[in-house]
């Protein structure tokens, strides 16, 4: 995606900015499950619960790299 992102620009996507795209991508759907799960009954919480466990840890390990 990168190399795509960098052609169609005429130049390169800097590796900060790849991050923090990835780091506000991941709270936004964190955000978006959290409200769905809240929303739901048991059997769709059982189902979105891992998904937005998924987002959550992108951003705890943020900066362990």
């Amino acid at each position: 995606m990168r190399t795509a992102v960098s052609n169609a620009a005429g130049h390169d996507v800097a590796p900060a900015a790849v991050t923090a795209f990835r780091l506000c991508y991941a709270a936004f759907q964190g955000g978006l499950w959290s409200m769905a799960e809240s929303a739901a009954d048991a059997a769709e919480r059982a189902r979105i619960q891992p998904v937005r466990e998924r987002y959550a840890a992108v951003l705890r390990n943020a900066g362990r790299n």
